[in-house]
Formats: structure tokens, C-alpha cells, sequence
């Protein structure tokens, strides 16, 4: 992995989260507001310098993906309002 791929990401998320803030209200605000502390330290701490173990470097960026994803979902659950997004599905 490099730098330059985790900059990229959060300039094209950081851009479209950006476009989301017309007409929101205090609740959006809120949830925009939370999800880019924890995308923004969530990308933080994946860049793991290669360690030369495949496994151990992936599995260094996949828990604060995976944290990330959790403050994010939690987020939702504070302020979102579509019933469908909060209640977790079983298949």
C-alpha cells in the first residue's frame, strides 16, 4: 500500500461527503460530521508500513477498517431515521 493510494481515497471521500452538505439538517450534520473523524482516523491508521508478513499487514489495516465501519454504523444510529438502515438484517 502506499501514501499516495490512502491520500487519494480520502480526497475522493472527503469530495463527495463535501456535496452532501446542501440542504441538511442538524441531524445529516451531525452524522457528516462523525463520519469524518472516524473515516479520517480510520485511514490514518491503516497505513501500516509493509512489515514483509502478507497476513500481518493486512490484518493491521482490516481492524481499523473494521472499527471505522462500527463508529460510522453508530453514527447512523444516532441519526438516522430510515428503519430499514437501522435494523440489522439476518440472511
Amino acid at each position: 500500500m502506499t501514501k499516495g493510494w490512502f491520500a487519494a481515497t480520502v480526497l475522493l471521500i472527503a469530495a463527495g461527503a463535501g456535496s452532501l452538505t446542501a440542504n441538511v439538517n442538524s441531524a445529516d450534520e451531525q452524522f457528516i460530521a462523525e463520519s469524518r473523524v472516524a473515516m479520517g482516523k480510520m485511514m490514518t491508521a491503516m497505513e501500516v508500513a509493509p512489515s514483509g508478513d502478507v497476513d500481518a499487514d493486512f490484518v493491521a489495516m482490516m481492524i481499523p477498517h473494521h472499527t471505522g465501519a462500527i463508529e460510522m454504523a453508530q453514527a447512523e444510529l444516532r441519526a438516522g431515521r430510515c428503519r430499514g438502515a437501522r435494523t440489522p438484517r439476518r440472511r
